[in-house]
Order: C-alpha cells, then structure tokens, then sequence
C-alpha cells in the first residue's frame, strides 16, 4: 500500500513516499543487509561503501549545490539591488557596499572550505576501497566529520545569502525562498545531526562510536 506522504517544507522534488507491505512473509535466505559484506554479489568498490555513508555522500552534495546556486543569485542580485528599500536614497548597488563585499567573501570561503574537505574525505576514502580494504576509523570519523560539517557550513551560507536579499528572497517563486526551504528540510535529516560529531570525536579518540559512522 503506498501512502502520499511526502508533504514537506522542501524538497518536494523528490517524490518521496512511504509504503506498507501487510501479512507477507519473507524467508530468512531471502533476506539481507545492504551492508552485508558476505551477502554481496558485486565485486565493485562502490558497493562496499556503507548505506549511512551513502546517505550522507547524497546529502552533503545537494547542500554544497543549493548553497552555491543561492549565494550566485545574491550575487547577482547585488549587482543590482539598493541597500535600505526604495526610499532610503541609496544610490550605489549592494555589490558596492564594503560590507556586503566581506560577508560574501566570507561566506564563498566558508563554501569552499566544506567543498575541498568533502572532496579530499570522497577520495581518500574511495582509495581505500579500491585497494580493496575497509576504511580504518579515522578515516571513516574525518568522512562523518567533513559530511555533517558541510551540511551545516551550507546552511550558513543559504541563511546569509537569503537574509542579505530583504524581501527579495520570501516570495515564492524567488531564486531563494526554494533554496531556504530545501536546505532546512535537509538539515532535519539524521545526516545533519550535531550527535554526528561526538560520534566522530570518539573514533579520533580510538574507540569505535556506539551510533555508526
């Protein structure tokens, strides 16, 4: 039985949707755990790589896309745009203003930063299966860290991004209210959670985290 459930704040994209499955029993042989190493068929490196981490590589690459685009469209806004409303006698556009000038740059690093650890984590990880070995716990800790680290980084830059267009940014239809919507719904994903980071404070510590990594 499927449900239409998916009536959310953002990403409504998606299509998601649950479903419910009454008196049908399935053999214990004919089950598995997407983790299950023994369980697998396919030898590729892709398909070692833990259902979490999948999860968590998926949503940290929609934060990195929907904090670029949104800060783009500021930027392109400020081009344009007046600082104070039509009645404060600006002149010059808000890509004049120094602090505008700052705050974006400030935030356009933020995003690089979570952008170049995610990377980095991405390849030294994908490495390590390819040679055919399981990630060690640090790497798999730095991997947690980069992914919730970038999920929030993110929303930082979309919370500037849509607080520095004034009204601009809360009609629908605009380049920002979508992007603030999508990525707070985002953020409400177990991938984004704070917890995240003790988890991976205990494995730099050497002790293997009670909440998977």
């Amino acid at each position: 039985m499927l449900f239409r459930s998916w009536r959310t704040l953002g990403l409504r994209g998606t299509r998601s949707n649950d479903y419910e499955a009454k008196d049908l029993f399935i053999p214990e042989k004919y089950s598995t755990w997407r983790d299950s190493q023994p369980d697998r068929r396919e030898t590729h490196p892709f398909f070692s790589i833990p259902m979490l981490t999948l999860y968590g590589i998926a949503f940290s690459g929609v934060a990195i896309g929907v904090a670029d685009a949104c800060l783009s469209e500021f930027m392109k806004l400020a081009e344009s745009k007046k600082g104070g409303g039509p009645f404060a006698g600006a002149t010059a556009p808000l890509s004049h203003n120094a602090v505008v000038r700052a705050d974006v740059a400030k935030a356009r690093a933020k995003w690089r930063r979570a952008r170049a650890f995610l990377h980095e984590m991405f390849r030294e990880t994908w490495s390590t299966l390819v040679a055919g070995e399981q990630p060690p716990l640090q790497q798999r800790a730095e991997l947690r860290l980069a992914i919730t680290g970038a999920m929030k980084a993110c929303t930082e830059v979309v919370d500037y991004a849509f607080t520095a267009a004034g009204t601009n940014a809360v009609f629908d239809g605009s380049p920002f209210e979508r992007r603030f919507r999508d990525i707070h719904t985002l953020m409400a994903h177990g991938q984004s959670q704070m917890s995240n980071f003790e988890s991976a404070g205990e494995a730099l510590f050497g002790t293997e985290p009670r909440n998977r990594l």
